[in-house]
C-alpha cells in the first residue's frame, strides 16, 4: 500500500502522522524533518503497518539477516517476535553493536516495532577522562554539528551533554557521537535547539 506522512508545524515543532510500510521509511521521515532549517523539535506519531507475515516466518528473516551480514555474525542475540514486534536481548560490545543489531532487524519485511534490549559488555572499562576526551573529539571533528558549542561531562561512564545547536538533527547527531567506548548512558535533557545557530547541518 502507498505511504503517506501528514506534517503539521507550530513554532519550530513539526508533528509527523500517517501510515508507512516499513520502519525505515518512518526513520527516514523523522531524519528529513530534523534536518530542515527552524525545526526545533520532531514528534513521531508515524504509524508501521507492514505485510502481514507469521511470526516464525520474520523470526526465522532476522535471525537469517544478522547472520549473513558479516557485521553482526557474530553477536549472541536472542530474538523473539510477536504480533510483528521483535524484541532483542543478550549481550553486545558496543553501542554500535546494539544499533547495528537493530536497524539489521528493521530491514527485515513484518517488522512493526524493534525493542532492543540488548545490554553492552565493555571487555575493557576506561576512565571518565578517557571516555571524556573521546567524545570532545567525536563532537569536535563531526562536519555535520557545531561541536564548540556543545559541552559534556562524564562521571562513571555516563555522559550528560548541554549546550545549543541549529537543528534537531544536530541534536541527534551529538547524542549518537557521544556513544563511545565505555559510555553506559546519555543524557541530552539540557541541550537546547535555537535556529538562529544555523550549522552545517541545516537544508538549505
Amino acid at each position: 500500500f502507498p505511504s503517506r506522512v501528514d506534517v503539521s508545524t507550530s513554532e519550530g515543532i513539526v508533528t509527523l502522522s500517517g501510515t508507512v510500510s516499513d520502519l525505515l521509511a518512518k526513520e527516514r521521515a523523522v531524519k528529513i524533518a530534523e534536518s530542515i532549517r527552524g525545526v526545533r523539535a520532531a514528534i513521531d506519531r508515524i504509524t508501521v503497518t507492514p505485510v502481514l507475515r507469521p511470526d516464525a516466518d520474520v523470526r526465522k528473516d532476522v535471525l537469517a539477516a544478522l547472520r549473513q551480514d558479516p557485521a553482526t555474525e557474530s553477536y549472541r542475540v536472542g530474538l523473539s517476535v510477536e504480533k510483528s514486534v521483535a524484541t532483542l536481548s543478550g549481550t553486545v560490545g558496543s553501542y554500535t553493536e546494539k544499533q547495528l543489531a537493530a536497524r539489521t532487524a528493521k530491514c527485515v519485511r513484518g517488522i512493526k516495532e524493534v525493542r532492543n534490549d540488548l545490554t553492552i559488555n565493555y571487555l575493557a572499562k576506561r576512565t571518565d577522562l578517557q571516555i571524556a576526551g573521546d567524545v570532545k573529539a567525536r563532537l569536535r571533528w563531526d562536519i555535520w554539528i557545531n561541536g564548540e558549542l556543545i559541552n559534556s561531562a562524564v562521571k562513571d561512564g555516563k555522559v550528560t551533554l548541554n549546550g545549543t545547536v541549529g537543528s534537531a538533527l544536530s541534536k541527534s547527531r551529538a547524542f549518537e557521537d557521544a556513544w563511545v567506548n565505555g559510555v553506559t548512558s546519555v543524557d541530552d535533557g539540557s541541550m537546547k535547539v535555537e535556529p538562529s545557530c544555523a550549522t552545517a547541518t541545516s537544508a538549505s
